[in-house]
C-alpha cells in the first residue's frame, strides 16, 4: 500500500524540520523508553532514521540489551566479521602503498605487502598510526601519508636504530 502524495509531503516536511530547523545535533541521541527485551525503562539510541510520520526513530531496546545482542551476533559471526575486516585492511594498505610508490624507498623491495611499512619522516608531526585509520576520510589519510616514507621492514628497523643511536 502506497502513501498518498499529501502524506509523503507532510512526512518530508517533518523530516526537514528535524534535520534543518533543529539540526541533526539537536535531535536527542537517546530517550527514555521501555525496552522491548527487558521491559524496563532505559535509554534507547536514535537510529538515524525517521518514522513514517517524520519523527526521529529510536531503537526498541536499551543500551544494555543492545550490547548483549551485539555480543551474541559477534560470537556467532566471528569468522565472517574477522575475514571481512582483514580483507578491508588489506585493500586499504594496498591503496596506501600504491599512493607512496609501491616499493621501499631505500632498497626497492616490493614482493610482500605485509613486509612494507610506513615510516614517519619526523616523529613530531605524527598525528596517528595508519593501522588505526579504517574508516577515516581519504584526505585525512593522505595528509598523514605525505609525512611518511614507504620502507620494507628491514630498512625500517635500520632507520629506527639510526634514530635511537642519534638520541
Amino acid at each position: 500500500m502506497k502513501n498518498s502524495p499529501e502524506t509523503l509531503q507532510k512526512r518530508n516536511e517533518l523530516r526537514r524540520y528535524w534535520m534543518k530547523a533543529l539540526g541533526s545535533s539537536s535531535i536527542p541521541k537517546a530517550i527514555e523508553k521501555i525496552c522491548k527485551d527487558c521491559n524496563k525503562l532505559g535509554l534507547c539510541r536514535w537510529s538515524s532514521s525517521f518514522t513514517q510520520t517524520g519523527n526521529p526513530e529510536y531503537s526498541a531496546v536499551c543500551f544494555d540489551c543492545q550490547r548483549i545482542r551485539y555480543k551474541k551476533y559477534s560470537k556467532k559471526n566471528r569468522k565472517k566479521i574477522s575475514l571481512s575486516s582483514k580483507e578491508k585492511r588489506k585493500k586499504l594498505k594496498q591503496s596506501y602503498v600504491d599512493y607512496l610508490g609501491g616499493c621501499c624507498v631505500k632498497c626497492g623491495y616490493s614482493k610482500s605487502l605485509r613486509a612494507l611499512t610506513f615510516h614517519h619522516k619526523k616523529r613530531s608531526t605524527k598525528e596517528f598510526s595508519l593501522s588505526e585509520s579504517l574508516d577515516w576520510s581519504w584526505q585525512r589519510i593522505k595528509n598523514e601519508l605525505d609525512k611518511c616514507n614507504l620502507v620494507c621492514f628491514n630498512c625500517h628497523m635500520e632507520l629506527e636504530d639510526e634514530y635511537e643511536n642519534n638520541k
